[in-house]
């Protein structure tokens, strides 16, 4: 694949260059502890496609709520799965496009 020259390689926003940004609005160093777990997946999602698949409901509440204050988030459009009302197979079938509703600000 690297010798084909079909590998990418990007460099990720890491959680230290805007942890800065999420005082005042996550409450706990455990939402903190919680959100830099989770942090390669965003990190990565916000250097390639801005397109987050993921269960974890617990931490899209913590990051929906953070891209009130964090213009880096606010354009991730984040989908579980497992919602049916999200019609996420439906919506990988039709190209995922980052609808306005998916956005992690939207409703703020």
């Amino acid at each position: 694949m690297v010798g084909g020259k079909k590998v990418v390689s990007l460099k990720a926003v890491s959680y230290e260059e805007v942890a800065s940004q999420f005082e005042g609005v996550v409450a706990s160093p455990k939402e903190h502890q919680a959100m830099k777990k989770d942090w390669p997946l965003v990190g990565a999602a916000l250097t390639a496609d801005k397109t987050i698949i993921s269960l974890d409901e617990a931490v899209r509440r913590l990051f929906k709520k953070s891209a009130s204050t964090v213009q880096a988030l606010r354009r991730l459009v984040w989908v579980n799965p497992t919602i049916p009302e999200e019609e996420a197979i439906k919506w990988l079938k039709h190209g995922a496009k980052p609808e306005r509703p998916r956005m992690l600000a939207a409703g703020t």
